[in-house]
C-alpha cells in the first residue's frame, strides 16, 4: 500500500482506494509520514507545512490564561458601551445621587478591568 500527499488538494490518498484518481502533484510518502500527520493533526496542537518531501510542524501553544483576560477585556468594554447612555446629562442629571454614585463607581470598575487592574466583571447596584 503507498500513501501520498497531494499539495494542492492538501489531501491524501492511498493507492490501493483511489488508484488512478490520485492527483498528479501527488507525492509518495510512508506510513510513518501518515500516520504521524494523522496523530498530531488529531491533537490539535500543531500547524503543518508540505516542504515537498516531509512535513514541517509547528507546535501551536495556547495561552488559555491570556485568552480569559482577553476575553473579560472586551465584556468589560462592552458594557462600558452599553451604560454610556446613563452618563449623558440630560439623563444622569435626573438621577438620585445615590444612582449617580453607583453608576460612576460602577463605571470606574469596568475600567479597571480593561487597565488588567481587576479580573471580575463588576455588578451594577442601582439600575
Amino acid at each position: 500500500m503507498q500513501y501520498y500527499y497531494s499539495p494542492q488538494s492538501k489531501g491524501f490518498y492511498v493507492d490501493n482506494i483511489h488508484g488512478a484518481n490520485i492527483p498528479n502533484d501527488g507525492v509518495k510518502i510512508n506510513q510513518k509520514q501518515y500516520t504521524e500527520f494523522f496523530a498530531k493533526q488529531s491533537s490539535g496542537k500543531f500547524t503543518w507545512d508540505f516542504n515537498g518531501k516531509s512535513f514541517i510542524y509547528t507546535e501551536v501553544i495556547i495561552n488559555y490564561e491570556e485568552i480569559a483576560k482577553t476575553q473579560l477585556i472586551a465584556k468589560a468594554k462592552i458594557l462600558l458601551l452599553e451604560s454610556d447612555w446613563q452618563v449623558l446629562p440630560d439623563k444622569f442629571n435626573n438621577y438620585s445621587l445615590t444612582k449617580q454614585k453607583a453608576i460612576i463607581e460602577y463605571r470606574e470598575q469596568l475600567r479597571e478591568v480593561v487597565r488588567g487592574n481587576v479580573a471580575v466583571i463588576p455588578k451594577m447596584s442601582v439600575l
